[in-house]
């Protein structure tokens, strides 16, 4: 008699523990997922994504060029300072008016000589080779050798051709004083050589991280859609086996049809979300094979690394990020920039003096001062100084303002990373008590204090609490993200990855 009484409460105890077996089991392999030809299901990793993502992101490839055109102009201008070695050929032809001694003259008063006039086509020619160099305090040294020949041809009338040549080395050192070598060429021009090179650098770190963030988003977003389709399909599963409990009752005359229409209600709401899971995938899977280049028809599932946290205090997060923000790099070589065109502007009105030193073959020295001073040029020089003081300041006023941009920008980001943090918690522990209480009427269930609707509401509500989950761990994710990029931390995210990008 025992026996046959608890045989009803063993077997509803038995389909409750497979229920709920089916509902907490491992993610089931939706329509959508695709096995390759050895039936076996493809994967990709965060990493595997990201490198695809880098490879396929037309801005990073623009950076790369870009920055491999700023390294030529630097190479070029930094080759000015190298030795330099120079030939300058000369060869000219004219006429020429010269005056010669008759030696035996037809017509002559004087016998003893006469004095004539004629004309003659000269010419001359000549090669100057040499070197030069430039230091780094701003001076330079040439040294040159010359060699040079000039010789005519007369009317016939008067005298024989004359042919002469030469050959001369000199040695020069020019250096500037009171002037700073960076406001000289060629120094000058390196410097503002190697500022675009440096700004293209960053702009290129920018685009990387900006590639990284974009395509880790859209990755944790197709995770999250996986979960939630696997979610919506383990619920769906269980919610069709509760109905086909209700429906054999149902049949037996042991329930109402009141129970069938509210299982039914249950039943197209499940398959509601299972179909739009489905879409959102979809759309998920979509954005991310635009992102990456990958082919998703081959892609079934993305395997998440290990939870990804942020575990760092508000100062800590608040000094590296300024330090490491490329826009505020970027922005203080733009400061440097401007100061020093402020310091080349001042300059300008300023008197110029230059000192020389010079040896030839023969011993001959000279050593001389020039002084150049533009005493009045119309004000342009001042303008020029104003304008540049005006600039300088400009760059003060963006770096600070950008500054407290990101010191708000990181604090924002940081608060929504505790939030995120605090909704993750909760949603932990809604998931325990839902899981408990699911346990509880599992129990009742088995018991017959439970009805099939009472159930059904708590599959229902397991179902919300790991979607909730899912969407929690999602934002979590995305939160700490954000604050690896700011803090140049992605590292732990991806420690396999090759991040060398070359200059």
């Amino acid at each position: 008699m025992i026996v046959s009484q608890s045989r009803p409460a063993l077997l509803a105890c038995l389909i409750s523990c497979l229920m709920v077996g089916v509902f907490c089991a491992q993610p089931v392999l939706a329509k959508d997922d695709v096995l390759d030809k050895t039936g076996v299901l493809h994967t990709y990793t965060l990493e595997e994504v990201v490198l695809a993502g880098l490879r396929q992101n037309p801005s990073l490839r623009l950076a790369n060029l870009q920055v491999s055109q700023a390294q030529a102009r630097l190479q070029a201008e930094q080759g000015a300072t190298e030795l330099q070695g120079f030939v300058g050929p000369l060869l000219g032809a004219g006429s020429l008016k010269r005056l010669e001694w008759a030696e035996e003259p037809v017509k002559a008063v004087n016998k003893d000589l006469w004095d004539s006039a004629a004309d003659e086509i000269a010419w001359e020619g000549g090669m100057r080779v040499g070197f030069s160099k430039f230091i780094s305090n701003g001076g330079e040294f040439v040294l040159s050798l010359e060699w040079g020949a000039a010789g005519g041809l007369d009317d016939g009338l008067l005298g024989e051709d004359v042919y002469t040549s030469s050959l001369s080395s000199e040695m020069v050192w020019t250096q500037p004083l009171l002037r700073h070598p960076d406001l000289t060429n060629p120094w000058w021009g390196i410097k503002v050589a190697s500022d675009a090179h440096d700004k293209t650098k960053l702009a290129r770190e920018s685009a990387t991280q900006d590639a990284i963030v974009k395509v880790t988003e859209l990755f944790f977003e197709t995770v999250e859609a996986q979960e939630q389709l696997d979610v919506a399909l383990q619920a769906l599963e269980a919610i069709q086996e509760q109905t086909r409990v209700i429906e054999g009752k149902v049949s037996r005359g042991m329930g109402g049809p009141l129970d069938l229409r509210a299982a039914e209600i249950e039943m197209a709401t499940a398959r509601h979300a299972v179909a739009q899971s489905r879409r959102r995938l979809d759309l998920a899977r979509r954005q991310l094979s635009q992102a990456t280049g990958l082919s998703l028809g081959g892609m079934s599932r993305l395997l998440p690394p290990p939870p990804v946290t942020f575990n760092t205090s508000l100062d800590v997060t608040m000094s590296k990020a300024l330090s490491d923000s490329t826009q505020l790099r970027v922005q203080a070589i733009e400061l440097d920039a401007a100061r020093r065109a402020w310091r080349k502007a001042q300059q300008e009105s300023k008197p110029r003096f230059d000192t020389s030193l010079s040896v030839n073959h023969t011993g001959a020295w000279r050593v001389g001062l020039d002084v150049t001073w533009s005493f009045w040029d119309g004000h342009a020089a001042k303008k020029r100084g104003e304008a540049a003081a005006l600039e300088l300041q400009k760059s003060m006023a963006q770096l600070e303002r950008l500054t407290e941009d990101t010191k708000l920008a990181v604090r924002r980001e940081y608060y929504e990373y505790l939030d995120s943090e605090e909704q993750m918690e909760l949603a932990e522990l809604r998931l325990a008590r839902v899981e408990e209480s699911l346990e509880t009427t599992r129990r009742r269930y088995g018991l017959r204090m439970a009805t099939e609707l009472e159930m059904m509401n708590a599959l229902n509500q397991l179902r919300e609490a790991k979607a909730e989950q899912a969407a929690a761990s999602y934002l979590r994710t995305s939160a700490a993200i954000r604050l690896l990029t700011r803090t140049d931390q992605l590292i732990r995210v991806f420690p396999n990855m090759i991040w060398g990008q070359g200059d």
